[in-house]
């Protein structure tokens, strides 16, 4: 019990920290609208899979035979969050995500955008390892593993799905509506400037 209340606690305070998954939500809700907020809410909690699935199955062999797969994982993480920054700074306007022939289109590109979010962050998958390997100990079972591997995505998709649906009320819709330029911009700003931390810690390291 006191192992899954350590676990449960670790998870929470790992997933409710600010970095580049709330920064992307709030961009995709902001831009988007609320669906497309929770369809990258969904992303983000799929690519917490792919660290636990590492983690599981693949830490030994990346560590093997991959060495530098952590440098890898940290520049790609980087550009990506300096390409999507880039673009949501010279996105003037919002697209309703809702309405359109292109709808399908927009929250697949939504998803598709939280998972290379997560997927690429190289603290996640820091996180997941130091999670899976300190916390819980080789000797826990794989069936549990994958238990706990479910419920770290599944807290990912809960807190961001609800701070999608926060941040899409009518009252923040109408002041997101209002100041969209202004908004674009700072959140634009703050995943380039995300993506060039990174990046410094990188070159630095």
């Amino acid at each position: 019990m006191s192992q899954l209340i350590l676990v449960a606690s670790i998870t929470w305070l790992a997933v409710v920290s600010p970095g580049p998954d709330f920064v992307m939500i709030a961009r995709s809700s902001a831009l988007h609208g609320r669906l497309a907020g929770i369809a990258a809410s969904l992303g983000i909690a799929t690519g917490v899979l792919f660290h636990v699935a590492f983690a599981i199955f693949g830490l030994e062999l990346v560590e093997t035979h991959a060495p530098r797969f952590l440098d890898v994982l940290q520049v790609a993480g980087a550009a990506f969050l300096v390409y999507v920054g880039v673009r949501t700074m010279r996105s003037g306007s919002l697209v309703d995500a809702v309405a359109g022939p292109d709808r399908t289109m927009r929250l697949a590109a939504s998803f598709g955008t939280g998972f290379a979010t997560n997927a690429l962050n190289y603290k996640t998958f820091l996180f997941v390892v130091a999670l899976f390997s300190q916390v819980l100990g080789g000797e826990t079972s794989l069936g549990d593993q994958l238990l706990v591997g479910g419920f770290v995505s599944a807290s990912h998709f809960v807190w961001f799905a609800f701070v999608s649906v926060f941040l899409t009320s009518a009252l923040a819709r109408a002041f997101v509506v209002r100041h969209a330029r202004v908004i674009n911009r700072v959140l634009g700003t703050a995943l380039t400037m995300l993506g060039l931390i990174v990046a410094a810690r990188w070159l630095l390291g």
